[in-house]
């Protein structure tokens, strides 16, 4: 039987990207696809740029919700074993399809392939997104030991609709952003990944692209506030899930470990006024860390101290000092040599996330 693919496009203000991003789903050399685009109620030009495609396209345009809202309007109108979400800044290459259905086997829940970095024109820059060769099989330990597994962004993942049925409509609130975390973490739990070094699309990094943790030379806020929401959610997605399928995941085996305690050590440390987690106390975060830090075996033994000296310089300075040596911290390494996971991709600085504002 040939699988039939559906390549979901999410868009939102994009206008300036999504007619190539259309055009190279549409220009597969494997037919048997369809394509659907679904706008999550953008207020520039998209519309027009999506309707001019007519019958070669599905479309589904809706009130702006975020980015979670949008992948589960556009798996709706699917209908395709295999389902890519494409977010309409990125594009595939036109074999794509043709070589994740070559790879493809029955007992994945997910396939990731490796992407091509490009800029604002689609030009590569000479990167990939991970350096080959792309993590794959069965991560369900790593799951349950350290609460992430390894996957690529959105665009570059291939999704089971078996597993897909079992998890689709994803929750939207708090999923605005990053709701590939949400699949991605849930597939890896659900059995076995399948993996393709070479890439196949390319991920493109442009002016309206938000950074990870650094703004304007001091640290974002709102990035921050993001990532650790987002892992509050994960792992309660995976203690629900794991629930539903049998794997028993301990509530807490993501929040506990050493990168979200380190980043909510320099929340708290930094805007800690706002109690958007609790009435942290600085000090005893620091100390939870730094415990931590010392039992990680993920380190190298001589980056231990360092890291230490330059928390605890962070711990001991007031706010306002405190921001440009956390800020240099970044800048240099320290901060990304602890939160650096085996499982999270870190060939490119400062990882991008869709614009939904």
């Amino acid at each position: 039987m040939t699988l039939k693919v559906s390549i979901v496009i999410n868009n939102f203000n994009y206008v300036e990207y999504i007619s190539p991003c259309i055009e190279s789903a549409i220009n597969q050399t494997y037919r048997n696809i369809e394509v659907i685009v679904s706008d999550d109620g953008s207020t520039d030009t998209s519309r027009a740029v999506i309707e001019s495609y007519g019958s070669s396209i599905i479309t589904t345009f809706k009130h702006h919700g975020g980015q979670a809202s949008t992948m589960n309007a556009g798996y709706k109108r699917s209908s395709g074993q295999l389902v890519i979400f494409l977010d309409a800044d990125d594009v595939l290459w036109p074999a794509c399809v043709s070589e994740v259905v070559r790879h493809w086997r029955s007992d994945l829940m997910k396939l990731h392939f490796n992407l091509a970095v490009i800029d604002a024109s689609g030009n590569s820059i000479g990167r990939l997104y991970f350096k080959p060769p792309l993590p794959r099989g069965d991560f369900r330990e790593q799951l349950l030991t350290i609460g992430t597994a390894p996957s690529m962004p959105t665009s570059g993942n291939v999704f089971s609709r078996a597993f897909l049925n079992q998890v689709m409509p994803m929750p939207e609130v708090g999923w605005e952003r990053d709701a590939d975390a949400y699949l991605c973490n849930l597939a890896a739990l659900s059995g076995p990944v399948g993996a393709i070094d070479q890439p196949l699309g390319g991920y493109r990094i442009h002016g309206n692209n938000v950074s990870a943790m650094l703004k304007e030379g001091k640290l974002n806020k709102a990035a921050l506030r993001k990532f650790l929401q987002r892992e509050i959610l994960t792992d309660q997605s995976l203690t629900t899930y794991g629930q539903k399928i049998g794997v028993h995941y301990r509530p807490g085996t993501l929040t506990e470990s050493l990168p979200h305690i380190q980043q909510l050590f320099l929340h708290e440390k930094l805007f800690r006024e706002d109690h958007c987690f609790g009435d942290k106390s600085v000090g005893k975060l620091f100390i939870r860390y730094i415990k931590l830090l010392f039992a990680s075996k993920n380190l190298l033994l001589y980056k231990k101290p360092i890291i230490a000296a330059w928390s605890f310089v962070v711990m001991l300075l007031p706010k306002s000092l405190a921001q440009p040596v956390i800020v240099m911290g970044y800048k240099f390494g320290v901060v990304l040599a602890a939160i650096r996971r085996l499982s999270l991709p870190t060939r490119i600085p400062l990882l991008r996330v869709p614009v939904q504002t």
